[in-house]
């Protein structure tokens, strides 16, 4: 699936925006210290192969800042402060960059860390902000053509279409509605009309060369929008969500806004053979890398464990993983052992997910709390009982990030369309996890696990992993 075009215009900009700001701080600062404008220090080689190599990470961070979402690129404010935030971080990644290639101009020049900032920050908001966000609004409609079909033409799709016609500048060109229940030919506005059924999919994106799919449909089950998904993404579409069935997700999840209408994007963003074999390469070598940079927290939890309960310190248990394959899940034992399957839990994981309640806390975790140890309080809360996984994930049997593995009898209450969650590698954190872990229901940790995979690139991996990181530390949600 392509990415808009606009997004690779604006890292190209940023990136030589990145280059330009660096050469600029360099000659104001040689400038302020009476050198020749073209000293790059005592080795000038490998400054300049930092300012490229750190440049091209900078682009990761403005995209893990949202700068490349539509909506926040038109926006001034939003814009601005994003910038900033993103600049704080990118400052802080030099200083580390600069320490380890012992650069002293860097990491020992608070003057030109400041000039750095400053010109930066001048030259995004001049031509980031000013210039390329002008010229975007001013030429849109000649550079994008964006042509796009809605699906369903009810209340819905008829507000998403009345919402865009009046977005003037924007680019798109809505060709007509797909609708299964109307007539072709019939009338749904003054200029738009239904040009097919939703199977005319592709032979309507092949006649009318339509780029984009936005799905917008009253009364729509789980398992025929997510069937419509699919056969939007197998015509090549880009295809957007305007559904209150994933309500959930513009809650957790910055998206992107037409005419300030929340869609949520569910394109495939890489080639799906290509990410998933990327996937495995970084899950096996940061697993590795993890378990020998843990093996002492390993050892002093392994000990808590064994001095506060009786019991084994891993507590192993069948998962359902990838396509329903079962296989055996590590852990850190924080509960007493019990003999049997804890037959109360299990009747009420049911009815919980089935019923999709939350109890008076927000929290959605089955758990009898008078089984928890008193280590295992403080494991679950850290989620520091999860770092076993890791051996799972270096037997290829999970992956660092992904949908969360279910038990076989939760499995076997799995709706059809819930099955979905598990078409990929489970994962050992996920976007469930960090967009509220037990705050959310169970049904909205479902449907943010298939945006993940909908959405799964190696991009958002990194989002994912970074965000789990506070989320472990300050414990929230965990229990």
């Amino acid at each position: 699936m392509k990415i808009p075009s606009y997004k690779y215009i604006l890292a190209l900009a940023d990136y030589s925006l990145f280059i330009i700001s660096f050469l600029m701080t360099e000659f104001l600062y040689n400038t302020f210290r009476g050198l020749p404008l073209s000293h790059f220090g005592e080795s000038p080689l490998v400054t300049i192969l930092l300012y490229i190599s750190s440049s091209f990470i900078f682009i990761f961070i403005w995209q893990f800042n949202n700068l490349y979402k539509l909506n926040i690129f038109l926006s001034i404010s939003n814009q601005i402060a994003l910038i900033f935030k993103a600049q704080l971080t990118s400052l802080f990644l030099l200083i580390v960059l600069s320490f380890l290639f012992k650069l002293p101009l860097l990491h020992d020049s608070r003057i030109f860390l400041l000039i750095y900032f400053i010109v930066l920050f001048s030259v995004m908001v001049l031509v980031r902000v000013g210039l390329l966000r002008s010229a975007y609004k001013k030429f849109a409609r000649s550079w994008i053509k964006k042509k796009i079909v809605i699906i369903g033409a009810g209340k819905a799709g008829m507000m998403v279409a009345a919402k865009l016609l009046i977005e003037e500048k924007s680019g798109l060109k809505i060709i007509g509605f797909l609708d299964d229940y109307k007539n072709i030919g019939e009338k749904i506005t003054d200029k738009l009309e239904v040009i097919g059924k939703v199977s005319d999919l592709k032979k309507n994106k092949e006649k009318n060369h339509i780029s984009e799919a936005i799905i917008a449909i009253d009364n729509i089950t789980y398992e025929r929008l997510i069937e419509i998904i699919e056969l939007s993404r197998k015509a090549n579409l880009r295809v957007k969500l305007a559904s209150e069935l994933f309500q959930i997700i513009p809650k957790k999840v910055v998206v992107d806004k037409y005419a300030d209408l929340s869609l949520i994007d569910v394109s495939e963003r890489v080639n799906r053979t290509a990410n998933i074999f990327l996937k495995i390469i970084i899950d096996r070598l940061l697993a590795f890398t993890g378990m020998i940079i843990l093996s002492p927290f390993f050892l002093f939890i392994g000990i808590g464990i064994k001095l506060t309960s009786k019991g084994p310190i891993l507590y192993k248990q069948t998962r359902v993983g990838r396509d329903g394959i079962p296989f055996l899940f590590f852990k850190f034992r924080s509960m007493e052992i019990v003999d049997g399957e804890d037959e109360e839990r299990k009747k009420e994981m049911i009815n919980f997910m089935k019923n999709v309640k939350k109890d008076s806390n927000g929290n959605t975790k089955v758990i009898n709390k008078n089984r928890v140890t008193k280590i295992g309080s403080f494991l679950r809360k850290t989620s520091l009982d999860e770092l076993p996984q890791l051996i799972n994930v270096l037997r290829g049997e999970m992956s660092l990030v992904g949908p969360r593995p279910c038990l076989p009898y939760e499995y076997a209450n799995y709706d059809e369309w819930q099955k979905k969650r598990l078409s990929i590698t489970p994962g050992c954190t996920g976007l469930w996890q960090v967009s509220g872990r037990s705050e959310v229901s169970f049904k909205e940790s479902v449907i943010l696990d298939i945006y993940y995979l909908n959405n799964m690139s190696p991009w958002l991996d990194l989002q994912i992993i970074f965000k789990t990181i506070p989320v472990m530390l300050f414990g929230k949600g965990g229990g």
